[in-house]
């Protein structure tokens, strides 16, 4: 039967073996500040882990995905924000 503790969010936040494996770390966010987030829950010798990034703004990636990916032109890109479609 499988079995395991059942602990509380804080509890786990404060957990000894999660902190010696730096399972959570602490991200800044441009507007809330300091959040901790989950890392990467496995690890792999001689390969360095990347810290999680905070969440985008809304409509932060806008002209990186609309411009850059979908190959709309800038100008395009800001009549589309000057009818409010953006």
């Amino acid at each position: 039967m499988p079995l395991g503790a059942v602990r509380t969010a804080d509890q786990v936040l404060k957990d000894k073996q999660m902190a010696a494996r730096d399972f959570f770390v602490e991200v800044d966010h441009m507007e809330i500040g300091n959040l901790t987030y989950q890392s990467i829950p496995y690890r792999f010798s001689g390969i360095q882990r990347e810290a999680p990034a905070a969440a985008p703004m809304l409509g932060q990636h806008n002209e990186e995905i609309l411009c850059g990916r979908l190959g709309y032109t800038k100008t395009e890109l800001a009549k589309l924000k000057e009818a409010g479609v953006i």
